[in-house]
C-alpha cells in the first residue's frame, strides 16, 4: 500500500496509472533536493538518486526521444511519451521479467516473443543481463524509440560494437568466463574508507573484477557508466542543463584527458607507486567515487573520478587481478588472451596474457622532459640520457618541440600538436575502426548520419585485435587477418593505428625524401622529427639528417615501427619507446643487461648485403615483436649518431655504428 491505492484512477482515459498514489510519469524537469508531489514520478518520493537531476536520462533537453507505438503499448505508456517523462520506468519495471535483477526492464538474456504489435519481449527463460536493458534504446534494432537506428538518431548504438565486432569486451553471460553475470554493485569493498552508499556509487568488490579469481572477469555497462549521473556534456563538471553536442570528450586542441560527461559519477582508482622502475607494479590504489557538481575541481587528487584512465585501471591493473613486481608478461596470474568470447586470440603478436596497464603507464615527474631519469628500469650501463617514456594518458611528457630537438609539431595530426603539454585518452586508440584519411581516431559516421551520431566512442568492440581503432602496424609475421599488411611500408599501412595520430609521411613514406629519406636537412617535404643527427659519417654521406624515421624507411627494406620501438607503447623503460636488445631485462624474462639477437662476428656486403644472413628479428611477448634495435648509448633528441647503435660486445658481434647496421651479422636490413 505504500505505492498503490485500488480506489485511485486517472481522469485521463489514455493513461494507466496502475492505482498509484502519485504520478506514474515525470511531469516537469525534476529539481535537486525537492520532491514535488504534483509533478514528480512517485519513485522519487523515496529514491533520491544522487545525480539523477540533470542526468541525461532525466533531462527534457536530452532524453526527448519518443517511444514507438508498439513499445508504448507494451509498457502501457500514453502515446507520445518521451524518455525523460518515463524517468525511472525507462530502465526499471516493478513487475519485470523473471530472472532480472534490480527490477531492470527486460534485464535478461534468453528468448523473446513478439507482442500483438510486433514489439519483442523477453520470455523470462534467461539469466540476468544488464546490457539487455540498455540495448532497448542503445541499439539500431531495439524498436523502442521512433527512428531508432535511422538518420540523425542521437542515442549511441553500443550494441553493434558489443555483439557484431570481432573483438569486444565480455559483456554477455556467454562471453564471460563464469558463464553468468558476475557484476554486482553494492558489494563490500575493502579499499573504500566509507562503507556506506556503495550501491549508489556503483562500487563492487574487487574480487568480482577478477582479483584472486580470473573466472570473475567481466564487463558490464555499469562498470563504466552510472546511468543515474551521466550527462550530455563534453566534460564531467559542465552544466548539464546546457547540454553539449555529445557526452564524449572534446577532441580538439589543446587535447586533455579529463573525464567526459558519460563517465560522470562512476567509480575508479588512482594508482600509487613505490618505485619509478618499469616492471614495478603499483603498491596501492585510491578509490575514486562520488557525484561531482557543476564546476567541480578537475584535480587528480579529487575524491571522485576526474580522468578516463581511472575507470580503465580498476580492471586493467593489479587492482583487478593478482600481479607482482618483475612478473614476466606471459604470467598465468594475469588475464589470459582467449579466456572469453570476443577476446584477441592467444599468441597474437607473441602475447598470451594481458598486461598491467597501470604499471606500464606510470609517468614519474622526474622523467618528464629530456635528460636522465633515475631508476627507469633500464640497466645502469644504459641510464645516461635515458628515462621512462609514455603516451600522455596519465601525465604530459614535458617533451615539447624544443626539448625534442626542434621536432615539427605537424608531425602529429590534429588535435595532437601541442606536444609536451597535452594529454590523451585510452579511447583515442581503443574503440571501433575509424575511417582512413584525415579523420584520425574519430569514430565513423553511420550511413545517413552526421558524425556526432555515428559509431560511439569507447572500447566496446572492434574488428581489430585488442579492440584497437586500426591495424597494429608490422606486428604480424603472417597475413593472418587477410589484409596483406605485414609492415609499415606495405600498401595500406598509412591507415594503421600509429598513423591515426602520427603523420605517416613523416614516419613511413620512403619516397618523401627522394629515396634517401631526408638526407641533407629535409628536402622534398621532410620535417624535423627530433630523431635527427647533426652528421653521421660515411654511412649516410656525412650530412646532417633531420628525420631519421623517413631516412630509415628509405634504406631498410622491411621497415616497421617495432623494429626499434616496443610492441605495446603504453609506457616503457627507455626513452622514445626504444627497444634495446643489449638490455633485455625482467620484461623479457631475463636479468637486466642481457644481450639477445646475437650474430656471429664478421658481416656481409655493403649497404644491406649482410641482412640476408643476419640474426633473425627477436620476438618475445609482450614487449618484443620482431625487434632488432640495439643501443650502446642513448642520445639527446636531435643529437643521434650511428655510434649510439650497435652491439655492446659479447655475446653479440661487437660491431657498432654503420658497420653494425648494414654490414654485420646483426644487420637491420631485409629482416623477415
Amino acid at each position: 500500500n505504500s505505492c498503490h491505492d485500488p480506489h485511485i484512477r486517472s481522469t485521463d482515459p489514455t493513461e494507466n496509472i496502475k492505482f498509484l498514489r502519485l504520478n506514474r510519469f515525470q511531469k516537469i524537469r525534476p529539481q535537486e533536493g525537492i520532491f514535488n508531489a504534483a509533478n514528480d514520478i512517485i519513485c522519487l518520493a523515496c529514491h533520491d538518486k544522487e545525480g539523477w537531476v540533470g542526468s541525461a536520462h532525466a533531462n527534457p533537453d536530452v532524453a526527448n526521444e519518443i517511444y514507438t507505438t508498439a513499445a508504448a503499448e507494451v509498457r502501457e505508456f500514453p502515446p507520445g511519451t518521451q524518455v525523460w517523462e518515463s524517468a525511472c520506468l525507462a530502465c526499471h519495471d516493478t513487475h519485470t521479467v523473471q530472472g532480472s535483477r534490480r527490477l531492470l526492464r527486460e534485464g535478461v538474456d534468453g528468448g523473446v516473443f513478439a507482442s500483438s504489435s510486433g514489439y519483442r519481449i523477453k520470455t523470462g527463460n534467461g539469466q540476468p543481463a544488464v546490457e539487455e536493458t540498455c540495448y532497448a534504446c542503445h541499439s539500431a534494432d531495439g524498436g523502442t524509440l521512433n527512428n531508432q537506428g535511422g538518420a540523425n538518431f542521437e542515442v549511441p548504438d553500443t550494441k553493434t560494437d558489443f555483439t557484431i565486432m570481432r573483438t569486444h569486451m565480455p559483456i554477455s553471460a556467454s562471453d564471460q568466463p563464469a558463464g553468468r553475470e558476475v557484476h554486482d554493485i553494492g558489494t563490500p569493498n575493502p579499499d573504500v574508507s566509507d562503507p556506506t552508499r556503495l550501491g549508489v556509487d556503483f562500487i563492487e568488490n574487487p574480487t568480482l573484477l577478477g582479483r584472486g579469481n580470473l573466472n570473475n572477469r567481466h564487463a558490464e555497462c555499469t562498470d563504466c557508466h552510472n546511468p543515474h549521473r551521466v550527462i550530455k556534456n563534453r566534460q564531467f563538471n559542465m552544466d548539464p542543463f546546457v547540454p553539449g553536442e555529445e557526452g564524449t570528450h572534446n577532441h580538439s586542441q589543446p587535447h586533455n584527458n579529463l573525464a567526459s560527461g558519460v563517465l560522470k559519477g562512476i567509480w575508479g582508482v588512482e594508482p600509487v607507486y613505490g618505485s619509478t622502475a618499469f616492471m614495478q607494479i603499483p603498491i596501492s590504489f585510491e578509490v575514486k567515487r562520488g557525484n561531482p557538481g557543476i564546476g567541480a575541481s578537475t584535480a587528480i587528487n579529487a575524491p571522485y573520478v576526474t580522468r578516463e584512465y581511472q575507470v580503465c585501471f580498476k580492471c586493467h591493473s593489479n587492482y583487478g587481478f593478482n600481479d607482482a613486481n618483475n612478473n614476466y608478461g606471459n604470467s598465468p596470474q594475469r588475464p589470459q588472451l582467449g579466456s572469453h568470447a570476443g577476446s584477441t586470440q592467444p599468441g597474437t603478436n607473441g602475447l598470451f596474457t594481458y598486461t598491467n596497464i597501470a604499471m606500464e603507464y606510470q609517468s614519474p615527474p622526474g622523467h618528464t622532459g629530456e635528460g636522465t631519469g633515475s631508476n627507469s628500469g633500464a640497466a645502469a650501463a644504459y641510464s645516461n640520457n635515458n628515462h621512462r617514456s609514455w603516451h600522455p594518458v596519465m601525465r604530459a611528457t614535458g617533451r615539447s618541440s624544443g626539448v625534442r630537438g626542434g621536432a615539427d609539431p605537424t608531425n602529429w595530426r590534429v588535435p595532437f600538436q601541442t606536444i609536451g603539454t597535452q594529454t590523451m585518452y585510452c579511447t583515442d586508440c581503443h574503440g571501433s575502426d575509424t575511417n582512413t584519411g584525415p579523420d584520425g581516431v574519430l569514430p565513423r559516421p553511420k550511413a545517413g548520419n552526421p558524425r556526432v551520431d555515428g559509431f560511439p566512442w569507447g572500447p566496446h568492440g572492434s574488428d581489430n585485435d585488442f579492440v584497437l581503432k586500426g591495424q597494429w602496424s608490422g606486428n604480424r609475421t603472417t597475413d593472418t587477418d587477410g589484409t596483406g599488411n605485414l609492415g609499415t611500408g606495405d600498401a595500406g599501412s598509412e591507415n594503421h593505428l600509429c598513423f591515426k595520430c602520427h603523420e605517416y609521411n613523416q614516419y613511413g613514406n620512403a619516397g618523401l625524401g627522394g629515396g634517401m629519406g631526408g638526407m641533407g636537412g629535409g628536402g622534398g617535404g621532410v620535417q624535423n622529427s627530433g630523431f635527427a643527427t647533426p652528421g653521421c659519417g660515411m654511412g649516410c654521406m656525412g650530412g646532417a639528417i633531420n628525420n631519421l624515421h623517413v631516412y630509415h624507411t628509405g634504406v631498410v627494406s622491411t621497415w616497421r615501427c617495432n623494429l626499434c620501438h616496443v610492441a605495446i607503447p603504453h609506457g616503457w623503460k627507455n626513452k622514445n619507446f626504444l627497444v634495446n636488445l643489449n638490455d633485455v631485462g625482467p620484461e623479457g624474462n631475463e636479468q637486466p643487461g642481457t644481450q639477445l639477437r646475437n650474430g656471429a662476428g664478421g658481416g656481409g656486403g655493403m649497404m644491406g648485403g649482410g641482412g640476408g644472413g643476419a640474426a633473425p628479428a627477436f620476438t618475445r611477448g609482450p614487449y618484443y615483436n620482431r625487434a632488432a634495435g640495439k643501443i650502446v648509448s642513448f642520445a639527446i633528441s636531435g643529437q643521434w649518431v650511428p655510434a649510439n647503435c650497435g652491439s655492446a660486445g659479447a655475446p653479440g658481434n661487437g660491431a657498432v655504428g654503420v658497420n653494425w647496421m648494414f654490414m654485420s651479422s646483426e644487420a637491420c636490413n631485409n629482416l623477415p
